[in-house]
């Protein structure tokens, strides 16, 4: 039986852990460099107790930012000005102090008499050509490709992340105690800690595992699953009662599925230009349009730089005798070329 002076011991060391604790969510808040990042990560593998009061303390700042903000919105708040720098060590350490305050009074509460409402959701999404990384209450990153939106909730049971629309890559911090698990369009994908991507879309749900496995299926008890591992990748529909059928990707193959990542969009050789199409016009307003199916079925190969739509329709009339015929505000449609059919100018000539 431990004597009261080792009590108040752990209790001291506990308070300490929590305030720097507080200091790193801050400082995550306003954004961690590589390094701080590297530096945060061996703080909370260092003891177990770092982990859990990161996690309890994150979940505590989510479920504030949720009720003072409105619901799906995203607070910015303005940086300040170049001339205050030199006050801003100053304003930090008031912060950091008074959100550890805050956060202290908040954790006695919590362990005389834990809160058993649901936990708070919080939102996060990109626009149209975007991308964005976040890092969660646990450690776990998340990098949403463009026009993707998920919602994050955590509880003492499980990490539940909604794939509300889009595309997203995950690498999940090892937590054997609370499965983290993406749901999207009637499907679930489950991990205890790994890399993985996942991908709505119109009937079906794609996975793409880079690193560990996955348990990945329909939701519901009596519904089938699989396990994916590294290198595989899996499409499920949640109206199909057979198993999410499971492919084997070779090299080119894998680095080709996460080339958006950086931005980029790696054709194989026999990639129809429908299908190039239709990525690119995930990324842009303007749409490619094509205007026969002949012009669509033309196999487009190379690597294209996402964000740059003159670029590819560029090389497209250079090397693949691919014309312009309508250029609009919000089109752009292509036709494979015709003898004696003149193209339409571009805008900047």
């Amino acid at each position: 039986m431990n004597s009261p002076g080792d009590d108040e011991t752990t209790d001291r060391d506990l308070d300490v852990v929590e305030l720097q604790a507080t200091a790193w969510l801050s400082r995550r808040d306003r954004g961690l460099t590589p390094e701080e990042a590297v530096e945060f990560a061996r703080w909370r593998a260092a003891d177990g107790r770092h982990e859990a009061v990161v996690a309890e303390l994150g979940a505590m700042w989510s479920a504030l930012d949720d009720l003072s903000a409105p619901r799906g919105e995203v607070v910015r708040f303005p940086s300040p000005p170049a001339e205050s720098r030199t006050r801003r060590a100053g304003w930090i350490l008031w912060a950091v102090a008074a959100a550890a305050c805050m956060a202290l009074i908040a954790n006695v509460a919590l362990r005389s008499d834990r809160v058993t409402e649901p936990p708070a959701m919080v939102h996060y999404e990109t626009a149209i050509g975007a991308q964005r990384s976040i890092t969660l209450a646990d450690g776990s990153t998340v990098r949403l490709n463009t026009d993707s939106a998920i919602e994050v909730r955590y509880s003492a049971g499980e990490r539940r992340v909604e794939l509300a629309r889009g595309e997203a890559r995950f690498a999940v911090t090892k937590d054997a105690s609370r499965p983290f698990i993406v749901a999207a369009e009637g499907t679930e994908s489950r991990a205890l800690g790994t890399v993985f991507a996942v991908r709505r879309r119109e009937k079906e749900t794609e996975l793409l595992v880079t690193e560990g496995r996955v348990k990945f299926g329909a939701t519901g008890d009596r519904a089938p699953t699989v396990e994916v591992g590294a290198g595989q990748t899996s499409v499920c529909d949640p109206q199909n009662p057979q198993p999410p059928r499971v492919q084997t990707l070779d090299a080119g193959e894998l680095a080709r599925r996460v080339a958006w990542e950086r931005g980029r969009l790696i054709c194989r050789a026999d990639m129809p230009l429908a299908e190039v199409a239709a990525e690119f016009n995930r990324y842009h307003r303007q749409k490619l349009v094509l205007g026969d199916a002949e012009t669509g079925a033309v196999p487009v190969g190379g690597e294209f730089e996402l964000a740059k739509l003159d670029a590819l329709v560029g090389a497209l009339e250079e090397s693949f005798d691919i014309v312009v015929v309508e250029r609009g505000a919000e089109r752009l449609t292509l036709k494979l070329r015709r003898a004696g059919r003149e193209p339409v100018g571009r805008d900047d000539q």
